[in-house]
């Protein structure tokens, strides 16, 4: 790809003098590094732009509170045992649900692997889950 390029790439540039001189390809591209501060710089502007909407009562904080008003309520919750009770029957609801989701799932698959009426059955939906296939032409 990168030989494609330098084959491609616009004549080197001329000197004063008339000559040509070879240029370094610096088709390489950009190599992104992630930082370690920008991304928590990011995340404090936000919320702090999140608190000054919500003191400003730019935002109507019964759909979106601000910050310091959700963390009031969490150290309220957490002080009484309320919190650790609402936690608690989520993380059941969670997980009876996985638990419910994968026994459907493997008892699907193997019926849809062992049995051909299943098999003509649910390979219809599971076909419908497939992503639709890019044609070669398609570059993105």
């Amino acid at each position: 790809m990168l030989d494609r390029a330098r084959e491609e790439s616009a004549p080197p540039p001329a000197d004063p003098n008339g000559a040509t001189r070879p240029v370094a390809f610096r088709g390489a591209g950009f190599l992104p590094s992630a930082g370690r501060t920008s991304g928590w710089i990011a995340l404090v502007l936000v919320i702090g732009l999140w608190q000054l909407a919500g003191s400003l009562a730019l935002v109507n904080p019964l759909f979106l509170p601000p910050p310091s008003a959700i963390a009031r309520a969490l150290w309220q919750l957490a002080l009484s045992g309320a919190l650790w009770h609402h936690l608690s029957v989520s993380v059941m609801r969670i997980g009876s649900g996985w638990i419910l989701g994968t026994a459907a799932g493997i008892i699907v698959g193997f019926a849809i692997g062992l049995s051909s009426l299943a098999r003509g059955v649910g390979i219809t939906f599971i076909s419908a889950l497939f992503p639709i296939r890019r044609s070669r032409s398609c570059r993105f």
